[in-house]
């Protein structure tokens, strides 16, 4: 049984549905939990930080106890940010992400609302989803070591750095958060 946590934030709802639909696709055998406090990750295998609002993230990152617990977590366990929460976890900032405040698990510059709207996505694999973007940000200047998972109209949207999986969109079809779905599952699929 793979033990997913959901920050109780934002849209968490929505990804939890999100996960377990595409958990039940890949016969993967999850728990989700919505989780509040950094005592409450020592039991997961991975942690998502859901859609909000950037600027609340920062807020509830940015030099906290928290914050420094998801930032400690990503070192070794997958940990899957979306929209305004990678925000929040961007080292470096661009265009409308001014003065916000960061964990710094991510290697990419974010430009806040880039994207809009339902619009086609493709993954790195040749696969095309429809993105739900709201006012969503974009990545430039990806570190060394950080992989490109989507783009939409020419700009990347999706990432990996480490342990950290990083959406501009929501993928209501969840084939998006597969990779992050695999790396959760990990150590549960060993034969």
């Amino acid at each position: 049984m793979v033990k997913i946590g959901i920050l109780a934030e934002g849209q968490k709802e929505d990804m939890r549905a999100i996960l377990a639909d595409a958990a039940a696709r890949r016969d993967i055998d999850v728990e989700i939990v919505f989780v509040e406090h950094g005592k409450d990750f020592a039991s997961l295998d991975a942690l998502v930080l859901p859609r909000g609002k950037s600027l609340r993230f920062g807020e509830i990152f940015g030099g906290t106890s928290l914050g420094r617990a998801v930032a400690e977590f990503s070192k070794d366990m997958p940990v899957l940010v979306v929209c305004g929460s990678m925000i929040a976890c961007a080292k470096r900032f661009g265009r409308g992400c001014e003065g916000r405040k960061t964990i710094g698990i991510i290697d990419a510059k974010v430009d806040n609302g880039d994207l809009d709207g339902n619009l086609k996505v493709v993954l790195a694999n040749g696969q095309e989803c429809i993105g739900n973007f709201t006012e969503a940000p974009a990545l430039s200047g990806l570190g060394r070591n950080v992989e490109k998972i989507a783009t939409c109209k020419g700009k990347i949207v999706a990432l990996k750095d480490g342990n950290a999986f990083g959406f501009s969109y929501v993928d209501f079809s969840g084939r998006s958060y597969e990779q992050f779905l695999q790396a959760a599952a990990g150590k549960h699929l060993l034969p």
